[in-house]
């Protein structure tokens, strides 16, 4: 999903009691082998048992409250195609899910037991699950202590990650190699800095490092973590914006775009923009793209030559690049969403472009579009549908008083992962998360299904094929 208009939070009201699903047994989920014994275990609760079904369905990661301590419990939810419940999951850790993905048929989730994500990061106990899609089994977790994880990233059936961690005003950080098939620790390195979002291609780890000395990217070897190269970058600010696209990886740092071989770390090519690039680059059909100023940019990520540029009408931001279609956004001054522009990949002309209504939210998927859009006197979301030449195809009159959502296309139908509120409660209402199903032709509502579960740190719902 696209980013919100607005970084908005929403401090709910109490929310439903989960009683009933605590109080039931724990079942199927065998004592996990712990890598050594400072880590205390962690445990996925299989609290409502089925099967997703031949016609598969979709897991919403969220965020749910346990009733007894007052604490957060990261949940799993499986709704199978027909919008029956198939599983539920809970684990003892508090903050909702760090990431969660479905690869290779087994989805793996990582999660902390901290109780508050923002803020300091000082150790606490994680734990890393493998989970059977199609009735919740845990097959193996990974226990370990961080502050901080980054995404799970995925190569030659492993699994990597990296946590950073804050004691005082001490920071350091450790990179993890996993098997896939049963969590063992293949490999794992400590860095006395702080490092980002590592990035996987060709056999090596691209891993962003800031440390006293400023910005540092170094390449290191899947298979045992080893070092191949390092390059000191410029400026002292973390390195956010950088992007792999062949044998090529790319980072902006303030107007300057510039690549380096991804196998040698030598430089490749470099190219001044006229002003700052503030949003992540993207790379699609061999080029790496990007937004700098109101101007969208191209260029080959072979040899650096420029191959389009196009001029919008405020500044402009790059959302998401397919080999067909790019999309961007402007800005307004105040720092609102002004428009959607999408353009061709390959020539960078405008298909089309439409206004942002405002505190409209902006989806994406592949080559679709939508837009959850305030309407009428209570500001309920309604789902608009876009076409390829940005015309409204649908709309379909949501129930939410939020206009954030995720949108998970699945051939003829779309799933809707939104937010309402308890019906019948006038005081303190309990927020609830809520799967919509339409048909993606016309909008039209198949089923809806109410999750006993809110999601405060929101991760996309995960399509399980039949």
């Amino acid at each position: 999903m696209a980013p919100t208009r607005r970084r908005m939070t929403h401090w709910m009201g109490a929310l439903m009691a989960l009683a009933a699903l605590m109080s039931m047994a724990l079942a199927g989920c065998d004592a996990p082998t712990l890598p050594f014994d400072s880590v205390p275990a962690q445990q996925c609760v299989a609290q409502g048992r089925g099967a997703l079904g031949k016609d598969g369905g979709v897991i919403v990661p969220l965020t749910a409250y346990d009733p007894t301590a007052k604490y957060r419990t990261s949940g799993l939810y499986a709704v199978r195609a027909d919008g029956a419940l198939a599983w539920n999951c809970a684990t003892t850790t508090y903050v909702g899910w760090n990431d969660a993905q479905l690869v290779g048929g087994t989805l793996y989730a990582i999660a902390g037991t901290e109780f508050e994500k923002e803020g300091p990061t000082p150790t606490h106990v994680h734990a890393l699950y493998a989970i059977r899609p199609t009735d919740g089994k845990q097959l193996w977790q990974y226990s370990f202590r961080a502050g901080a994880t980054s995404a799970l990233d995925f190569d030659g059936g492993r699994i990597f990650f990296a946590s950073v961690t804050s004691d005082g005003a001490n920071e350091h950080s450790n990179l993890y190699a996993l098997s896939a098939a049963n969590g063992a620790l293949a490999w794992q390195e400590s860095f006395g800095d702080t490092v980002g979002q590592p990035m996987i291609a060709g056999g090596r780890i691209y891993l962003p490092i800031t440390d006293p000395s400023g910005p540092q990217l170094r390449a290191l070897s899947e298979r045992d973590g080893g070092q191949v190269w390092s390059d000191q970058l410029a400026g002292q600010d973390a390195l956010a914006n950088i992007v792999t696209a062949g044998d090529v990886i790319a980072y902006a740092h303030d107007d300057t775009l510039t690549a380096l071989d991804a196998v040698t770390g030598a430089p490749r090519w470099s190219h001044a923009v006229p002003a700052s690039v503030d949003a992540p680059l993207a790379a699609a059909d061999g080029a790496i793209i990007s937004a700098a100023g109101q101007s969208v940019f191209a260029f080959d990520a072979a040899t650096g030559a420029l191959r389009w540029s196009a001029v919008l009408d405020a500044r402009a931001l790059v959302q998401s690049a397919t080999a067909r279609v790019t999309y961007a956004t402007t800005l307004t001054p105040d720092g609102q969403y002004g428009q959607v522009v999408a353009l061709d990949t390959r020539s960078g002309d405008i298909l089309w472009q439409r206004d942002l209504p405002d505190l409209a939210t902006l989806a994406l998927g592949g080559a679709d579009a939508w837009l959850l859009v305030p309407v009428g006197a209570q500001k309920l979301a309604t789902l608009v549908a876009l076409d390829a030449q940005g015309d409204e195809r649908w709309r379909y009159a949501g129930q939410s008083p939020y206009n954030t959502g995720a949108l998970l296309p699945d051939g003829a139908t779309l799933y809707y992962v939104w937010q309402g509120l308890e019906a019948g409660i006038a005081v303190n209402p309990t927020t609830i998360t809520y799967v919509t199903c339409l048909r993606a032709s016309d909008g039209a509502a198949l089923w809806t299904t109410p999750l006993p579960a809110f999601n405060a740190s929101p991760l996309p719902p995960l399509l399980v094929t039949a």
